[in-house]
């Protein structure tokens, strides 16, 4: 089914009791703020429906899992929006990290940004192995919109955060020896190979054992209060997506 009616997210169960969430929109499945309201919706419909067994999170065609955000240059600098940016970004994370099945990220191309923070915010990522990940937005001066960066400390690596604050773009191989890539698949047999890995997932175990897991403390409130003193001039929209667009 089309969640939001416009084709940009698509939950779809399939024979095997995967609840496939699809994110959907124009070329490298940019996330705008109706992307963010249909991800919710999506989740909450995940949450009410007692036949999915696994839920995977993954984005449409080959050339990208997402790109990440894509928002309005008018309105970046309006701190009020961003905080409404941050607060669906902050909730949908959330409700990845916390909802009682296995949730799997099946990246097939570029996860960048909050597409990257969506992935790590799932249980585990799977991935083909021409892609790439990273937060190359950090550099263009837009920050972080789910509050999920300053936790990869927490779960993986040092070197791990350090690459991926300073904006670098990793290949498959280069994220899973990081460790926030859990297994890296070959391109020409990635859709086989991805299916049959979620079809083995036994979830009574995986759940249990996710349920096990402490979870953070985080709060929304020390970075929403970051976007009362952030300087949003120095975010440079046009100047990333043509850098997106050179990937």
């Amino acid at each position: 089914m089309d969640i939001s009616g416009r084709g940009k997210v698509d939950l779809t169960i399939d024979e095997d009791r995967i609840g496939w969430i699809t994110i959907s929109n124009l070329d490298g499945n940019t996330i705008d703020i109706e992307v963010l309201q249909d991800l919710l919706s999506a989740l909450t419909d995940v949450m009410g429906d007692e036949t999915i067994r696994v839920v995977a999170l993954t984005g449409k065609g080959r050339r990208a899992f997402s790109v990440g955000y894509n928002g309005s240059c008018v309105r970046i600098n309006d701190r009020g929006f961003l905080k409404n940016i941050y607060s669906l970004g902050f909730s949908i994370s959330r409700a990845l990290q916390t909802l009682n099945l296995p949730v799997i990220s099946v990246v097939d191309g570029l996860a960048l940004g909050m597409g990257l923070e969506f992935a790590l915010s799932t249980d585990m990522i799977i991935a083909s192995d021409h892609s790439r990940f990273g937060m190359p937005d950090l550099k263009f001066g837009l920050p972080s919109f789910t509050g999920i960066i300053p936790e990869i400390m927490d779960r993986f690596p040092s070197q791990a955060y350090n690459r991926i604050i300073s904006g670098e773009i990793m290949n498959a191989v280069e994220a899973k020896s990081m460790g926030f890539v859990s297994s890296v698949m070959p391109d020409n047999s990635f859709s086989k190979e991805s299916r049959k890995f979620l079809k083995e997932i036994n979830p009574e175990l995986f759940t249990f054992y996710k349920s096990m897991r402490s979870m953070s403390g985080r709060s929304s409130t020390v970075d929403r209060l970051f976007f009362d003193v952030y300087d949003t001039s120095k975010i440079k929209l046009r100047e990333l997506y043509t850098f997106r667009n050179s990937l």
